[in-house]
């Protein structure tokens, strides 16, 4: 047992880390505000608050201010986390009734790149291909 923990403490850790940039800092910093801000909307509105929906306006407009950062660029991880977080703001907002007039929120997740180019180009590929294929069948069949 303790031959086990020896190697586990003479493993380096640090070929394991990264360092994290200043950018990525920010973007932890604000997800950890816009996750505090959701917890104390749930725990406020699960002990009768008097104005239960106030926190959770405040965390909705909280998460739409960073629209601008992933609309066109949501391929990012800050922007996948903040749809992980619209899913879990959105699942909570479905069970409480008298929150309604916040709605839910939207998504800033557009469609990627790669499929805006490839579906048009395979559609077009295939309209090409059978146009091909039933001329010359159609050749084939009908003799002069």
């Amino acid at each position: 047992m303790i031959l086990i923990y020896l190697d586990f403490v003479n493993i380096p850790i640090t070929e394991y880390t990264e360092a994290i940039d200043e950018r990525t800092y920010d973007d932890l910093k604000k997800l950890e505000e816009l996750y505090e801000k959701f917890y104390i909307f749930k725990k406020n509105s699960s002990t009768h608050d008097n104005v239960p929906c106030k926190n959770g306006v405040i965390c909705a407009q909280e998460y739409k201010n960073h629209e601008s950062t992933c609309k066109g660029n949501g391929n990012n991880r800050f922007c996948k986390e903040l749809e992980n977080f619209r899913g879990q703001f959105n699942n909570h907002l479905k069970s409480k009734i008298e929150c309604n007039h916040i709605g839910e929120l939207p998504s800033f997740q557009g469609s990627s790149l790669a499929a805006t180019i490839s579906i048009p180009v395979s559609v077009m590929s295939v309209i090409s291909f059978f146009t091909f294929v039933s001329y010359k069948v159609g050749n084939f069949f009908v003799q002069k």
